[in-house]
C-alpha cells in the first residue's frame, strides 16, 4: 500500500478497530492469542519463551487469524537461541563491544533476523543504545555494547543495519538512556539524575546515529529524567521527550514502541487507564505488553469520545503502523516455511558464526605468573557459582564451560556450587580444589529480569574466599558482569566472557587452554588498572 491506499483505509475502519492496531500484546497462548485478535483486534503480538516449531506455526496461525496481518515481535537480544529452543544462541552485546567489529556485528544482527524471520518474527526489539556508565546497573550490564558513545552508536548502528537488511525491523532501545541507573524499571521507575549536557554528550548520540541510519523503531524506557521533564513521570509518559527531543530535534519519524506497559516501572506508579491514556498521548505509536487489552480499547476509546485524545493522533499512529507493515511486504507473504524450519535454523554456519562472535570478544584481563594458558596435564577443580536462587527455573546455568575443557585438559573435576546456600558445597567446592593443581571460579554473575542486583551474594563471595584459603593458584572466568573483578580483586588470573551461551563457554575453553588467542578489548572500565581499551591480546 502507498500513502494514499493508508489512509483511504483509515477513513474506513472504526475506532475501535483502529484502536486494536495500537495494542502489541503479549503471546501467552494460541487461544489467548486468537481472543485477543477477536475482541481487541490487536495490531500484534510480542513472544517470549517458545519452542521454534511450535512459534512458526503459531505465527502462520496468528495470521491467518487476523484480517490485517500482525507485527510479531521478541527480544532476541543475545540470538533467537537465547529464548527460543531451537535457534542459535550467539554472544551478548557487551561480547561484541569487546570485538570493536561492526562487520561481525552486522554479521550476528543479520543471522538473528534471518532466525527470527523463519519463525515468522518481523520485530526484533533491538539494539540496546545504553552507554552502560554505571557498573552496578543491574538491568543493562552486559547488554550494552559499552561506555563510550561512540562505541555504541557504531556498533548499534551495525546491528540495524544487519537487522533491516533481513525485512526485519529493528527498535533501539530505552531512549533516552538507560546507562546510568540503580534500579531494574522491571520493578520500579529508575532516575536518571544527570544535567541536560551529560544527557546530550553521553546517553543521545547513539540513537541519533541509529535515527540517520534509518532506525525503523525505538522504545523509550520507563525513566525518570528531571533534567529534561520537571514532572514526576517517565520518558514513556513525557511528551516533553518522545515530542519534542525525539520527533522534533532529533528528527525520528519512525515507530515509538512503548517499554512494557506490565513493568513495576509504570504498574507500581499509575493506575491502569492512567499509564495507557498518558503514555500514548505522550507519542507513542505502540502500547507493548498490557496487562488488560480490552480494559486499554475501552479507556482509548472513551478518551477519544470526551476529547483527551484527538481522533487525529491516532490516525497518525495507525498510519505509521499500516506503513511498517506495508514496509515489511505483509499484505503478500504472511506465512512462513514451517517443513524446512529444523534444516535452516541453527545450521552449521549460524553455529559458526556464534563462535567466531564469541573467540573474538572474550578478553584476558589479568594473567599474573602466566596461569592462562592452563596445560594439558594439569588438575583442574572448576566450581560454578551463580547469583541466581532459584535452582528449578529456565533461568538455571546451562554449565558448558568445564565439559568443553575437559576435550583439552583431561584432570578436570567440576562442582557446580551455585549461590553456595548449602555449607556443604563450600566444604565440597575447598575439598575439590585441595587436590587439585590450578582452580578456575566459572561465575555466572549475570543480569536477571527483576531480580535488581548484579553483584554476588554473601554466600558467593565466602565460598571464593574458601577457595583461597586453599592457596591454590586461582583463575576467575566471568560469564556474565564483567564487573566482578571489584568483587575478587585478588585472583591470580581473569577472564571477562560477558555471556553464558554454549558458543561463548565453548570459546572460552579454548582460550584458557590455549587453543585460540585472546583478542577481546574491554569495552567497559571494570577497575582502575582495567580500563575500556585494555586487553591481554597475543
Amino acid at each position: 500500500m502507498n500513502t494514499a491506499d493508508i489512509k483511504s483505509l483509515i477513513a474506513g475502519m472504526p475506532l475501535d478497530e483502529k484502536i486494536g492496531q495500537l495494542l502489541l500484546a503479549t503471546c501467552y497462548s494460541q487461544r489467548q492469542a486468537e481472543v485477543e485478535i477477536e475482541r481487541c483486534k490487536v495490531g500484534g503480538f510480542v513472544y517470549i519463551y517458545h519452542d521454534a516449531l511450535s512459534l512458526a506455526k503459531l505465527s502462520n496461525h496468528l495470521q491467518e487469524c487476523s484480517p490485517i496481518p500482525l507485527l510479531l515481535a521478541a527480544d532476541f537480544e543475545r540470538g533467537t537461541g537465547a529464548t527460543i529452543d531451537g535457534g542459535t544462541d550467539l554472544v551478548s552485546q557487551m561480547g561484541l563491544g569487546a570485538t570493536r567489529d561492526p562487520k561481525l556485528c552486522f554479521d550476528v544482527a543479520a543471522l538473528t533476523a534471518e532466525e527470527a524471520g523463519l519463525l515468522g518474527v518481523n520485530v526484533n526489539c533491538m539494539p540496546v543504545l545504553d552507554v552502560n556508565t554505571n557498573p552496578n546497573n543491574p538491568i543493562i550490564n552486559v547488554r550494552s555494547f559499552g561506555e563510550h558513545p561512540a562505541l555504541v552508536g557504531e556498533l548499534g548502528c551495525a546491528y540495524i543495519q544487519g537487522t533491516q537488511s533481513r525485512n526485519v525491523l529493528a527498535v533501539a532501545k530505552h531512549f533516552p538512556g538507560h546507562g546510568d541507573t540503580k534500579i531494574d524499571t522491571h520493578l520500579r521507575l529508575a532516575l536518571v539524575n544527570w544535567v541536560e549536557d551529560e544527557i546530550r554528550d553521553v546517553a543521545l548520540p547513539p540513537f541519533q546515529e541509529a535515527i540517520r541510519a534509518g532506525v525503523d523503531g525505538i522504545m523509550p524506557g520507563h525513566l525518570r529524567i528531571p533534567a529534561l521533564e520537571q514532572q514526576p513521570i517517565p520518558a514513556t509518559m513525557s511528551r516533553r521527550i518522545l515530542q519534542g527531543l525525539l520527533r522534533d530535534e532529533m528528527g525520528f519519524k519512525g515507530l515509538i514502541f512503548s517499554d512494557a506497559m506490565e513493568m513495576g516501572g509504570i504498574v507500581q506508579h499509575f493506575s491502569s487507564d492512567e499509564a495507557v491514556e498518558r503514555v500514548f498521548n505522550a507519542g507513542c505509536d505502540l502500547l507493548v505488553m498490557l496487562s488488560d487489552n480490552e480494559e486499554a480499547v475501552d479507556v482509548l476509546r472513551n478518551a477519544v469520545k470526551h476529547g483527551r485524545i484527538a481522533e487525529e493522533r491516532v490516525n497518525e499512529s495507525v498510519a505509521r503502523i499500516l506503513a511498517a507493515k506495508t514496509k515489511l511486504g505483509l499484505s503478500d507473504h504472511r506465512k512462513v516455511d514451517v517443513e524446512t524450519l529444523p534444516q535452516r535454523l541453527n545450521s552449521p554456519n549460524a553455529q559458526a558464526t556464534a563462535h567466531r562472535a564469541a573467540l573474538a570478544g572474550i578478553t584476558l584481563v589479568k594473567n599474573t605468573h602466566g596461569l592462562i594458558p592452563i596445560k594439558p596435564d594439569t588438575k583442574v577443580a572448576v566450581i560454578a557459582v551463580s547469583n541466581f536462587e532459584a535452582p528449578r527455573s529456565l533461568w538455571k546455568d546451562a554449565v558448558v564451560f568445564p565439559y568443553e575443557l575437559m576435550r583439552f585438559v583431561p584432570q578436570v573435576k567440576f562442582l557446580y556450587a551455585g549461590v553456595a546456600d548449602d555449607p556443604t558445597q563450600i566444604s565440597r567446592a575447598v575439598e575439590l580444589a585441595s587436590h587439585a593443581d590450578v582452580v578456575l571460579v566459572a561465575a555466572f554473575i549475570k543480569v536477571i529480569v527483576a531480580l535488581g542486583k548484579i553483584r554476588p551474594n554473601k554466600r558467593v563471595c565466602q565460598c571464593v574466599a574458601a577457595l583461597r584459603e586453599t592457596g591454590k593458584p586461582m583463575g576467575m572466568i566471568s560469564l556474565g558482569s564483567p564487573y566482578i573483578l571489584r568483587d575478587f580483586p585478588w585472583v591470580d588470573s581473569y577472564i571477562a566472557a560477558y555471556g553464558n551461551s554454549p558458543a561463548t563457554q565453548q570459546a572460552a575453553a579454548e582460550l584458557v587452554a590455549g587453543k585460540q588467542p585472546f583478542r577481546g578489548i574491554l569495552p567497559v572500565t571494570i577497575a582502575e588498572k582495567y580500563p575500556a581499551g585494555f586487553g591481554i591480546c597475543e
